[in-house]
């Protein structure tokens, strides 16, 4: 038996924030510690509890360089300079078809479906499905080390798997579907697979953590730290299996269900991981003219790349409030809002023109008629052909 600190539990602690807030209000402490360069970060795992695993290894591997202090710290700019561990580098690119190809290459796969949001902040959240049907798929390739976190979710139960970290490496027990994994990026987790698996990677920058939280009036998420040995969450599970859900027709995904998606996620993870409690607060509504602009922009357009963060910029509002209030407002995600005002504005080009479904396709914002077909016989009953004759 030997310990290894977990690289899956991570808390920083901002040093200085206390004295700005002291100072100024939360909005400009925020401002001011997020823009501030070089600014100093001190770290401290909170998690009382080591994880224990069996294996060979060498001792120097799982010797933590905080000493005897427990788990372990992700230091960035300054400060990680300072104790000499590399600084959180090179984040992933930004767009979803040059993630699939490093995630494909790390785990060696033919591919590896990935939807990204790249509009909600400078780096994108992004969902990645890894699966493979190979019973010993062995080391996964390594992880430059950068500011960000991942969360590997099952959808099948893993029987035998390692996981290998800058810090030490040892045996994890066997997963169940649903079982979450959180890893810190900075750590160089890699991931040694003995039997097949299946699994959807969250993935989270520290910029998009920060970026949000803050545009939910939230105080800055401390770091984000699980169980050593993965929790089974129910909400990451069903997350998942939407998320693989829109991964059968990457093309056919819509932005702003991603995006909706995305926001989902980070409100779970800075509460659920980061210990940062939901404000008591009551969303109120989009005011009329807000709801005015929203049906005005989409209807002037409706087969538009019309996403959450472009139309919470139309209302002057962040896109966490704006997804909240849009739905406290019509009772709807902003996504099935949208889905359905596109089906209205088909059903009207149905009734009114000749034109042939693989133009109404398009016009209204699908990316092809058999994706338009299955969308609208989904919420009509029937398909648009059938709709068409009725109709007239």
């Amino acid at each position: 038996m030997y310990r290894i600190y977990p690289a899956e539990s991570v808390c920083l602690r901002s040093v200085g924030l206390c004295k700005i807030i002291g100072q100024r209000s939360l909005r400009k402490a925020w401002s001011e510690l997020l823009t501030k360069s070089g600014s100093k970060v001190a770290s401290q795992n909170k998690i009382g509890q080591d994880s224990q695993v069996i294996g060979k290894t060498d001792n120097t591997a799982t010797q933590s360089p905080l000493g005897t202090q427990q788990g372990h710290s992700c230091l960035s700019g300054e400060a990680a300079n300072k104790a000499g561990n590399k600084p959180c580098g090179n984040l992933l690119p930004v767009d979803a078809a040059s993630i699939d190809t490093i995630m494909s290459g790390r785990f060696r796969l033919a591919k590896a479906p990935t939807l990204a949001a790249p509009s909600l902040s400078d780096n994108p959240i992004a969902f990645t499905r890894l699966r493979c049907d190979d019973d010993e798929h062995g080391l996964a390739g390594p992880v430059p080390p950068e500011g960000s976190f991942a969360f590997q979710v099952m959808l099948k139960p893993v029987r035998s798997w390692e996981l290998r970290t800058n810090r030490g490496h040892g045996t994890l027990p066997p997963s169940q579907a649903g079982d979450t994994y959180l890893f810190d990026l900075s750590e160089n987790p890699q991931l040694q697979l003995h039997s097949s698996f299946d699994m959807v990677r969250f993935y989270m920058p520290r910029s998009a953590l920060d970026s949000l939280a803050y545009g939910r009036g939230l105080r800055r998420v401390a770091g984000l730290r699980a169980p050593p040995f993965g929790v089974n969450d129910p909400i990451m599970h069903g997350m998942a299996l939407a998320m693989v859900a829109s991964m059968t027709n990457i093309d056919a995904a819509q932005p702003i269900f991603v995006e909706y998606m995305a926001l989902a996620f980070h409100a779970h993870a800075v509460h659920a991981f980061g210990g940062v409690p939901d404000p008591c607060r009551t969303y109120g509504g989009l005011s009329p003219w807000q709801m005015r602009r929203v049906v005005e922009a989409v209807e002037e357009n409706p087969g538009a790349n019309h996403t959450i963060s472009k139309l919470a910029t139309e209302c002057k509002l962040s896109s966490n409030y704006f997804a909240r209030a849009f739905k406290e407002t019509t009772g709807l995600a902003p996504h099935q809002w949208l889905t359905r005002k596109r089906i209205e504005h088909a059903c009207r080009l149905l009734a009114q023109t000749s034109m042939e479904l693989s133009e109404i396709s398009l016009i209204c914002g699908f990316v092809d008629q058999s994706h338009f077909s299955r969308v609208f016989a989904r919420q009509e009953k029937r398909s648009p052909g059938k709709w068409r004759k009725l109709a007239h």
